[in-house]
């Protein structure tokens, strides 16, 4: 199953578990509740192995959370931003940059690499900081993220009803979730061969990558004994054995040990027939 057809499903599962849980943290951990939210936040941080853990991630209802036991402290009284009453610019700084950016990350492919890092392993908490930053500006009550008036109103009127909205909106999207999913397009389409491509340059030990190619497929290249063995299709699994992986526009070469005999492989991406970036189906 593709993991956009399932991931808001899970979000409102998640959701909804983690606010059955809260009450029972704070009856296990009482006074330390901040730390353990804390740890809590800081063991999402960094890197996720696939993109399917996201669904389960929870650093922004944490973040909430630490957030509101703040709030009942001297110390947030102190830190209130009042400079942002005296500047547009810093306002616009400091409450719209985050939201901007935000918007930014959510457009970018989460398969993509920037510096080497996969997308898809940080955007989630980079996201979660600048909500948690936004919130933390707003729940001061002050007008520093918008000036009062309508649209101050609609937005208050909006936010108290977003969870119902989010349900709501993810109930109407069931239909189309389940046409996405039956309509799984093929690897040799463009969009799927950049996905692939970003994730064959971050396979190995922690992230295996299963690549399905049709054994007789036009240029590829497989020992013999192996087309004989698997005639139609077979599957290599990039994670331990391998090395000199070089990714083109349209192919993927790569040296494999079979059975402890090294072979040369070659794949043109138009042969491929599945693909998995560990256990997430990607085409």
């Amino acid at each position: 199953m593709r993991l956009w057809s399932i991931g808001p499903l899970l979000d409102v599962v998640i959701g909804g578990a983690f606010y059955l849980a809260l009450p029972l943290m704070a009856f296990v951990f009482r006074k330390w509740l901040p730390v353990a939210l804390i740890v809590g936040v800081l063991a999402q941080s960094g890197h996720l192995h696939t993109l399917l853990l996201a669904n389960f991630r929870s650093d922004a209802l944490l973040l909430g959370v630490l957030l509101a036991i703040w709030s009942r402290r001297e110390s947030y009284r102190r830190a209130e931003p009042t400079i942002l009453s005296r500047s547009r610019l810093l306002r616009g700084l400091f409450v719209w940059a985050p939201i901007l950016t935000m918007s930014a990350i959510s457009t970018i492919d989460p398969f993509s690499t920037i510096v080497g890092l996969r997308v898809g392993d940080w955007n989630f908490g980079l996201i979660a900081i600048c909500a948690a930053f936004v919130v933390f500006v707003a729940s001061y009550d002050r007008n520093y993220v918008c000036p009062g008036g309508w649209l101050r109103r609609s937005l208050i009127w909006v936010g108290g009803r977003s969870y119902a909205i989010y349900l709501v909106a993810h109930g109407l999207r069931l239909p189309q979730m389940a046409a996405s999913h039956a309509a799984a397009g093929p690897c040799s389409e463009q969009h799927f061969r950049s996905v692939m491509a970003a994730s064959l340059r971050l396979a190995g030990d922690e992230r295996p990558v299963h690549v399905s190619f049709q054994s007789r497929g036009e240029e590829v290249e497989l020992p013999a004994d192996l087309v004989q063995q698997y005639p139609d299709e077979i599957t290599i699994i990039l994670q331990y054995e391998f090395d000199n992986l070089i990714i083109k526009d349209d192919r993927l070469e790569v040296g494999l040990w079979f059975k402890g005999r090294y072979a040369r492989v070659v794949v043109p991406f138009d042969a491929v027939t599945g693909f998995w970036d560990n256990t997430v189906k990607i085409c």
